[in-house]
C-alpha cells in the first residue's frame, strides 16, 4: 500500500506539505484535476509534480492486476480499457525485483506478446520494463540483462564525493 500524501511528501522533503497540497493530492488521486491551480507565487505550486508522481504511484500498485484484466476500483466492463492503457506506452520501473519475481513475469510476458516473437503485427507503442536492483535477475531465457552502468562505466558512474550524499 502506498502511504498517504503527507507521509510521501515528508519522505521527500523532510517537511509537512501545505494543506492545499494534501487537498489537491487527494483530489488528483480520485482522478480529478482542475483546469487551473490558482495560488500565489512561492506557495509551493512546483509540488504539483510531486502530486502527479504520488497519484501515478497510487495507480501503479494495481498495474499487474490491470494487465491481467482484473484491476480493482472499476467495473468488469472497463477491464479491457484499463488493460489496454496499462499495456501500451508504459514504462514499468520495478524496484527490488528479486522480491517480486512472480510479478516481473507479468510485464515481461506483455513485452513478449507485443513483440514479433508472438504478435503477427508488432505494437508500435512503447512498453519498457526496467529492473532497479543491486542484484538484477536474468531474462526469461536465463541470460544476463543489459544493465546500466555497464562494467566499463561502473567505476566512473559511482565515483562521487561522499559529502554530496545526505547523511
Amino acid at each position: 500500500m502506498i502511504p498517504d500524501f503527507a507521509t510521501f511528501f515528508r519522505a521527500i522533503w523532510e517537511r509537512e506539505p501545505f494543506p492545499w497540497q494534501t487537498m489537491l493530492a487527494e483530489r488528483v488521486a480520485a482522478g480529478r484535476w482542475s483546469d487551473a491551480i490558482d495560488l500565489p507565487t512561492a506557495s509551493g505550486k512546483t509540488a504539483c509534480l510531486d502530486i502527479v508522481v504520488y497519484a501515478l504511484a497510487a495507480q501503479a500498485d494495481q498495474l499487474g492486476s490491470r494487465l491481467l484484466f482484473r484491476g480493482h476500483g472499476h467495473s468488469a466492463l472497463a477491464a479491457s480499457i484499463y488493460a489496454g492503457l496499462a499495456g501500451n506506452d508504459s514504462l514499468v520501473l520495478l524496484d527490488e525485483a528479486h522480491c517480486a519475481a512472480p510479478f516481473l513475469q507479468t510485464p515481461r510476458a506483455v513485452q513478449r506478446f507485443r513483440s514479433s516473437a508472438w504478435a503477427e503485427v508488432v505494437n508500435p507503442t512503447p512498453f519498457q520494463v526496467a529492473v532497479l536492483s543491486a542484484t538484477p535477475p536474468e531474462d526469461e531465457n536465463g541470460q544476463p540483462l543489459e544493465v546500466f552502468p555497464s562494467a566499463a562505466e561502473r567505476e566512473a558512474a559511482l565515483a562521487h564525493a561522499p559529502a554530496l550524499w545526505p547523511a
